[in-house]
């Protein structure tokens, strides 16, 4: 039994009826069309505070234009927001100069810019060799996250496509750096590649003309990563894309085309890990570890096998021993042949289908113990992010369904149903015959995660931007909007502790030889198949479940709690939805043991109707560091109304409160007093949620962005930095603590 967090009738978050939402009141289209290239830099107008400790670089990447005039067929236009060009973007964050320091401008007649924070802006496109490309030769033999096939084409000409692709194949767009690469950002790789490992393409010919020399050193290089193999190098001053490079490069076992955007990094070691996936008749998984000392490539698990099929995959789960990915029903049809025949991601996976189930494959990481480990089954669902992950050793044998106390949740009375013990809260269960009597582990993940694809038909720029109604076709339609709301999941399972993983010696997996008496006698995949219970066999399963509006996408925590020794995290902020915007409408902050605790559920940014919040970055603020100054209420900057007055009032009364506490969050700060506000002592312990947030929001209505800096603890602005043009609705970023370039 799934525990839901249930909206109360005091719930002042509740979705809005979308018959009674016009999405046309909250524009998108300024940071979807028409964005410029900036390379600046351009100083950035600052109001309120920003902290000197925010000190360093914000970088941002996601989809820039979705047009390309002057094809061969006339202008394309890009069917989905994941395929949007590439454009890379950089917020400088420069604390004022010391007081003495200042004094001294002050005295030389120099400006100190009134002792504030600067924040200097650059930006730089990422796709231009695949803009150049395209309008030289066309895109049908180029490979593509969703873009559909123009409906003109007939079914020869359909097929004249996929025999280019066929001819043309994956390997000469990468070599001819014709791949869109600005997802995710991944700092300081710890690997240097040499330049004959770096494919780049100059600029207009598709030819690859080799890497110059210093472009794959470290210290000044950053790289891109989408859900391919493929690497971008950026330079982290410049935002100029240096070449890229496979993850054959990496180590030659590699060569498959599949792999996550997002890259885990050990926050110990720093070691980076991933996973590559070799499509064909007998497709294989291999994990893989970078050295943060020397960069060498090592391959920790490779697994097949005939129930594992080809997935999509963003990202997975990394705890201090185990590594874990999770299979949603995201399969690329015909052993991942249908990309050849489709050309796309979306159109190649296979029809969702509810009675399938989610794999879960879980790898010990350590060298005493290499490989797959467990396979647990869960009810179908899909997902983007992970959140979170942590292992709890159990050395007391348990016997066959005895309960199992879920760390961080309170005891109770169980409910049991189909044979697994849970409670109400879904805070129990039942430990699987195939472990009992043996140590174990308990792993718990955290993740947002939907009940069908849906969401992936939600992100056409045709519904985005409700082009001729299709957004509200979208989000009227019942069925799909429930499909597309995401939620916060808790999953908890227990796995056994000792036996070979399939790394070890006389553990034998080869590309033609799958493991069948292996997965029986060791992974337990047969025990643990999801007939026992709806969520998850006796071994594990989703324990608890928080909706939308108190749970939102591209999930970030206080990077400090994925340490091991902090592990287990209360706080995570995301991009909430209110079913004000065919996109998101808000930044949420979720406390995930809100119900056992009884501590409010959720809190809200009070932002204007109109203006989209781009993914949250979590800065903790530094221990003896001086504390937020939230400003008093009567401080606040007005924010403009909306052109619908009525909807605009509406969505800004309703986003103030935090739920079960006071009406607004300025009363949430005045209750507590103040408190966090001041200098802080050089013995302080920060709080998981003291820090800031940073954001780069867009103004539909003035067609204009700005980098926000929100309170995490309270979601109360305390500065921003504004732009007179837009910038575009990206995906993800990273902070750095590097010097900026200006």
């Amino acid at each position: 039994m799934v525990t839901t967090t249930k909206p109360s009738s005091a719930d002042m978050f509740a979705l809005r009826d979308p018959k009674s939402v016009s999405f046309e009141d909250w524009p998108n289209a300024p940071g979807l069309l028409g964005l410029r290239e900036e390379r600046g830099p351009v100083e950035m107008k600052v109001s309120g505070e920003i902290p000197a400790w925010a000190a360093g670089s914000l970088f941002r990447t996601g989809p820039g234009e979705s047009e390309i005039r002057g094809t061969p067929t006339g202008t394309l236009k890009i069917s989905h927001w994941f395929d949007g060009l590439g454009h890379a973007h950089r917020f400088d964050i420069i604390p004022a100069p010391p007081a003495a320091a200042a004094a001294e401008l002050e005295n030389n007649g120099n400006s100190t810019r009134n002792q504030k924070t600067r924040v200097v802006y650059t930006s730089r496109r990422q796709s231009d060799d695949l803009v150049n490309w395209i309008r030289s030769k066309g895109d049908d033999r180029l490979f593509s996250f969703a873009q559909k096939s123009d409906p003109c084409v007939g079914l020869f000409g359909k097929i004249m496509s996929t025999f280019k692709r066929a001819t043309f194949g994956r390997a000469s767009q990468v070599s001819r750096g014709l791949e869109n690469i600005a997802v995710t950002v991944l700092e300081q790789p710890p690997i240097q590649l040499e330049r004959e490992d770096v494919l780049v393409a100059k600029s207009g010919s598709g030819s690859n003309t080799g890497m110059p020399a210093a472009a794959g050193h470290q210290s000044n290089t950053m790289w891109m990563l989408t859900d391919t193999s493929s690497i971008s190098l950026v330079d982290k001053t410049t935002l100029e894309r240096l070449g890229v490079a496979t993850q054959q490069k990496l180590h030659p076992e590699l060569t498959g085309p599949f792999s996550c955007a997002h890259a885990a990094r050990d926050p110990i070691t720093g070691d980076i890990y991933n996973y590559n996936l070799e499509v064909g008749p007998n497709p294989i998984y291999r994990v893989f570890r970078i050295d943060a000392v020397d960069g060498a490539t090592e391959i920790i698990a490779r697994f097949a096998h005939r129930a594992i099929e080809p997935t999509y995959m963003h990202s997975f789960f990394l705890t201090e021993r185990h590594i874990i990915l999770c299979l949603s029903v995201a399969q690329v049809g015909y052993k991942g042949a249908a990309m050849m025949l489709r050309g796309n991601v979306v159109e190649s996976l296979a029809p969702f289908d509810p009675s399938q189930t989610t794999k879960w494959i879980f790898i010990d990481r350590t060298a005493a113990r290499r490989g797959v480990v467990a396979i647990r089954e869960t009810k179908a669902t899909f997902y983007f992010h992970t959140i979170n992950a942590w292992e709890e050793s159990a050395e007391t044998s348990l016997s066959a369904g005895q309960e199992e106390h879920v760390p961080g949740q309170p005891e109770g009375s169980p409910q049991k149903e189909h044979g697994a013990s849970k409670l109400a809260g879904g805070t129990q269960m039942t430990i699987d015959a195939a472990i009992k009597d043996k140590p174990h582990w308990q792993i718990t993940c955290d993740m947002v995660d939907y009940d069908s694809r849906d969401i992936l038909n939600g992100l056409y720029y045709d519904v985005i931007l409700n082009r001729d109604g299709a957004g509200d076709a979208f989000w009227r339609d019942p069925e799909r909007r429930s499909n597309s709301l995401p939620s916060l999941g808790r999953y908890v399972f227990s796995i056994p502790a000792s036996g070979p993983g399939t790394n070890q010696p006389g553990v034998k997996i080869t590309s033609r030889e799958i493991w069948p008496d292996f997965v029986k006698n060791h992974l337990g995949l047969a025990s643990t198949a999801p007939t026992q219970a709806a969520d998850g066999g006796a071994a594990g399963g989703r324990i608890l479940r928080i909706p939308s509006p108190r749970a939102g996408e591209l999930p970030i925590i206080n990077p400090d709690r994925d340490r091991p020794e902090r592990h287990h995290p209360l706080y995570v902020w995301s991009q909430g939805t209110r079913g004000l915007n065919t996109l998101t409408d808000t930044l949420v902050k979720t406390d995930m043991d809100s119900e056992a605790a009884g501590r409010p559920g959720a809190a809200f940014w009070e932002n204007p109707h109109g203006h989209t919040p781009g993914e949250a970055i979590f800065l903790p603020r530094p221990r003896g560091a001086p504390h937020l100054v939230t400003p008093a209420a009567d401080e606040r900057k007005p924010w403009p109304s909306g052109p619908s007055s009525s909807s605009s009032s509406s969505s800004s009364s309703s986003a103030s409160s935090e739920i079960g506490a006071p009406a607004t969050a300025a009363a949430a700060v005045a209750a507590e007093g103040e408190a966090s506000q001041g200098l802080a002592g050089e013995d302080d312990e920060p709080e998981e949620d003291d820090g800031c947030l940073l954001s780069v929001v867009l103004d539909g209505h003035k067609g204009t962005s700005y980098l926000v800096c929100l309170d995490a603890k309270t979601m109360v602005e305390v500065g921003r930095a504004e732009l007179d043009f837009p910038i575009g609705i990206g995906f993800h970023g990273a902070h750095m603590k590097a010097k900026p370039s200006v």
